[in-house]
């Protein structure tokens, strides 16, 4: 009997080094499409991808012959509007990303972008009513700000309230760094860690527990908005809190004017921070928009955006020296 449990043991223990190897070569990217293939999991993309690409941006070293004196952060519409100026633009950093990453990783991504340029003087962080409410995500919340900043050693620089409630989310053995690479570099691992997070939370789809009941600034934009703001003082750099282009309808006015009201009468230390929001708060008709918040077909298309961004911005004397182009 004793004989049979130690080869038991031995047997289980031989299995489990060989799923873990098995799960390890899943990450690699020579077999990594072959594991994903075979096991249903193409969908979940692994590997670095938009999110370490928005890290990667602003870690750039400085260029004596072109240095960054600004730098645009800002939502997926911010992403949609700005992403194809940049060529036209040596002097700014554009790099609009997503409301997955909430203002916890904007505040990451202009932390290490100070670190790496010298001379900057403008910070314009552009994005809607939306992700001013946004928390961090269950799904959303992993794979847009723990594996890519985790990647680049960046999560220790998020305030001690954040990580705790990160830890309380995940468990603190899935904001490691070599466990949420090994997650983030293998289809199979994001589609096994995902789901699992889906089943324990109930979340039907990415996003929906990051939405704060429509609490104009949720609780991470109230946490980081008010150190990206104290960050740009400490550099002397004039931040600018800017609006992106509102579908016009019910929805969104209502959610403009209780923002609006949220900042003016609950939150009036923010009145600063918001001093050009409002103005730049514009509602256009809602068939421009492909899904209510960005904008497709015709309308999606940089043309439409330089008239946007000359209407919004430009003409009211924001972001005047960005070089518009088709």
């Amino acid at each position: 009997m004793v004989r049979f449990v130690k080869k038991l043991c031995l047997f289980a223990a031989l299995f489990c080094i060989l799923l873990l190897a098995l799960f390890w070569l899943s990450g690699r990217p020579r077999f990594r499409l072959w594991f994903a293939k075979i096991t249903g999991s193409v969908e979940y993309a692994a590997g670095e991808g938009e999110a370490e690409a928005y890290i990667r941006k602003v870690s750039a070293e400085a260029s004596p012959d072109a240095p960054c004196t600004t730098l645009i952060l800002g939502d997926s519409v911010c992403n949609q509007m700005f992403r194809d100026l940049q060529e036209g633009n040596p002097s700014i950093c554009i790099d609009g990303n997503n409301r997955g990453m909430t203002l916890a990783g904007e505040y990451l991504l202009l932390d290490e972008f100070l670190r790496h340029q010298d001379g900057v003087t403008d910070v314009w962080l552009i994005v809607g009513p939306n992700m001013l409410q946004s928390d961090i995500d269950v799904l959303y919340g992993y794979q847009y700000v723990v594996i890519p900043f985790a990647r680049y050693g960046m999560l220790d620089r998020l305030e001690p309230e954040t990580t705790a409630y990160m830890k309380d989310l995940y468990g603190s053995l899935f904001l490691n760094k070599t466990v949420a690479m090994m997650i983030g570099d293998s289809s199979v691992g994001r589609k096994l860690y995902l789901n699992y997070l889906k089943e324990k939370y109930a979340v039907k789809k990415a996003g929906e527990s990051g939405e704060s009941g429509r609490y104009p600034l949720s609780m991470t934009t109230r946490i980081y908005l008010p150190k990206i703001a104290e960050l740009c003082g400490e550099h002397q750099i004039t931040l600018h809190l800017l609006a992106t282009p509102q579908a016009d309808n019910e929805y969104r006015r209502d959610e403009a004017d209780e923002l609006l009201q949220y900042v003016e009468e609950t939150e009036p230390e923010y009145a600063d921070l918001f001093a050009d929001y409002f103005d730049t708060l514009v509602f256009y008709p809602e068939e421009q928009f492909a899904d209510g918040i960005h904008f497709g077909g015709e309308y999606d298309c940089q043309g439409h955006f330089n008239d946007l961004i000359e209407e919004m911005y430009q003409e009211q004397g924001y972001l005047r020296d960005l070089v518009l182009s088709e």
